[in-house]
């Protein structure tokens, strides 16, 4: 069905029941719960594909589920470039590779999926910014989702068209408790990216902010009057293996604030911001930009990511992708985001 990439989301029968499901197209609810060991029917996820997976025999099927009066419908699936509309990429550890650069087969087969007019869409952790090196190279269609979605742009004149913003005394506290656990963080405006005691940090000393950010967009260390007058979207605290334990202590005092989220989004990053996510991002934008969630396929490789499968159909990871990314994944690639495996599984949809 699909090579080069292992299928989660499974739904284990024995071949009698294979065979039954596969015929009829229905099975009783009461039925599908006990398979699936849920206690009612709220708590299945109706929005992505799953597999029937013949426990005898090893065959399996793609298959969409429904709920028709007391019985789920199943739907087989088949991967059909027709069939989908829409394609959200995750950018770092997705598109690019560990060097920041984009496999020239996997930057060819995502203008293939443009040629076909189909909407391309990036949803990433990093911020505008930071993607200017990107703009000429990928054929985007859709907003930009950025900085797990506390922020999104136009992409065509890069403009802020959301306002999921911190209130200044909230940002303050958390810039506060950053400073007391001595954890370096980011912290993102709607006119660019300044750094706050991040110069030990891994993240810093393995990047050079001054060439990825033009000097407009990128501040060190300034007073904290600086951010006076700036509309706060997000922080993120960045940190090394021996802050694990500084981690979980911001993460329980984030857990004061109401309105706000934390969240590991990366391997080095705790990600602060207003109740949003890529995946809730991307909702905000489905109705202007005609996005059926039935008819859209992701791709990503981080924890970040993972909301964004559960909200789609079909979802893709690259094997060295984060544990989430890849447990919530409808597919996960033998390849990794340094090899062609966006190519490779692109190019399996007919």
């Amino acid at each position: 069905m699909l090579y080069g990439a292992r299928m989660n989301k499974q739904i284990s029968l024995s071949n009698t029941e294979y065979q039954l499901i596969l015929d009829t197209k229905t099975i009783e609810i009461n039925k599908f719960l006990s398979l699936l060991k849920l206690k009612n029917i709220e708590e299945f996820n109706f929005t992505p594909f799953y597999k029937l997976f013949n426990i005898d025999t090893a065959e399996w099927t793609i298959v969409d589920c429904e709920i028709n009066g007391d019985l789920i419908k199943i739907e087989p699936k088949q991967l059909i470039l027709d069939d989908f509309d829409t394609f959200i990429f995750d950018l770092g550890g997705t598109i690019l590779n560990d060097n920041k650069g984009i496999e020239p087969k996997n930057l060819e087969a995502i203008n293939f999926l443009a040629s076909k007019g189909k909407k391309i869409g990036i949803a990433t952790a990093g911020a505008i910014f930071m993607l200017h090196w990107y703009f000429d190279k990928l054929p985007c269609n859709l907003p930009f989702l950025c900085v797990n979605g506390g922020m999104i742009h136009n992409c065509k004149t890069h403009k802020l068209i959301s306002d999921f913003v911190i209130d200044h005394d909230d940002a303050a506290k958390l810039m506060n408790k950053c400073d007391e656990l001595n954890l370096g963080y980011y912290v993102f405006w709607e006119g660019g990216i300044v750094g706050m005691n991040v110069e030990n940090s891994h993240d810093f000393k393995d990047k050079n902010y001054k060439k990825i950010l033009k000097p407009e967009h990128w501040v060190l260390n300034p007073d904290k009057s600086f951010f006076k007058d700036k509309k706060i979207c997000k922080i993120f605290a960045t940190f090394d293996p021996h802050q694990e334990n500084e981690i979980v202590k911001l993460d329980e005092y984030v857990k004061c604030f109401p309105h706000l989220f934390g969240m590991q989004t990366q391997r080095n990053f705790y990600d602060v911001g207003k109740i949003t996510s890529k995946a809730l991002a991307l909702q905000s934008i489905a109705s202007e930009y005609n996005i059926d969630f039935k008819r859209t396929v992701s791709f990503g490789d981080s924890n970040s990511d993972s909301l964004t499968f559960e909200s789609t159909a079909l979802s893709f990871a690259p094997k060295n992708s984060m544990h989430l990314a890849m447990q919530n994944a409808t597919f996960v690639s033998n390849k990794t985001s340094n090899e062609d495996w966006l190519a490779e599984i692109i190019y399996q949809f007919k």
